[in-house]
């Protein structure tokens, strides 16, 4: 009956986070004299739905890092480096699609002209998907818990830099006066309900048995015990451990 109820709960968060980030992209559709060409694309559902395969193994694995170094914990990496494999197949897809789309558009003709949207453009393709697109395809990266929870965090950095710049730096209004900003309010609304997010994690697994028992701490400082030697006296009487 669990694994049932747990196989339904499953398949309804890949098909609400697939309906999730298509519908976001096909969102911008409408907008196509209002956006940059640098990320205005008629296949933008698609990018949005291919980048999302990445990152979500990507924040799995990060996730799992960080929660093993939070708490001391052995590093899985026996089950987290054949899963970074997903994370290289998917992001090689998302940044050959990415990229032959905008050579397709010729809208690499202003990915040099120094603008603001070119560098953020550049900082979201270097830095969020060709960098750690170079980085997983090194089996030592994906076998080093530090150089894979860097590699991970970069994917992860990628798509919410794509996203921040699809929605609020490729969007202009033709009748806008000035580009809009998020204010201080938002943002600190958003870093507090990350907080939050975190927290309330953090929170569900110390009350509930979701981390396996019985593991040794990955970092423990303790010396493990040194056994003595045994000796036999004359008498015959043992001595050590």
């Amino acid at each position: 009956m669990l694994n049932q109820i747990l196989s339904a709960v499953l398949v309804l968060g890949v098909v609400l986070s697939c309906m999730h980030h298509s519908s976001l992209g096909s969102l911008m559709l409408v907008a196509k004299f209002k956006m940059s060409a640098l990320w205005y694309t008629p296949i933008l559902p698609l990018l949005f739905l291919m980048s999302v395969f990445a990152v979500g193994f990507a924040v799995v694995i990060c996730e799992s890092l960080a929660v093993s170094w939070a708490f001391g914990r052995r590093f899985l990496m026996e089950v987290l480096t054949p899963l970074s494999l997903y994370v290289l197949i998917f992001q090689g897809l998302y940044a050959i699609a990415k990229t032959s789309d905008l050579l397709i558009r010729e809208a690499h003709a202003t990915l040099l002209d120094g603008s603001p949207e070119s560098i953020l453009f550049l900082v979201e393709m270097i830095f969020g998907i060709f960098i750690p697109l170079g980085l997983l395809v090194s089996h030592r990266v994906r076998r080093s818990p530090f150089l894979l929870g860097i590699a991970t965090f970069l994917v992860i950095f990628g798509v919410f830099m794509n996203r921040v710049n699809v929605f609020i730096t490729a969007y202009r209004s033709p009748f806008a006066l000035d580009r809009y900003i998020p204010s201080f309010s938002e943002i600190i609304i958003t870093i507090g309900l990350l907080s939050a997010f975190v927290l309330l994690h953090r929170i569900v697994l110390f009350v509930f048995p979701i981390l396996a028992v019985n593991e040794e701490p990955h970092h423990s400082t303790q010396e493990a015990p040194v056994a003595l030697p045994r000796l036999e006296t004359a008498g015959g009487v043992q001595t050590g451990g």
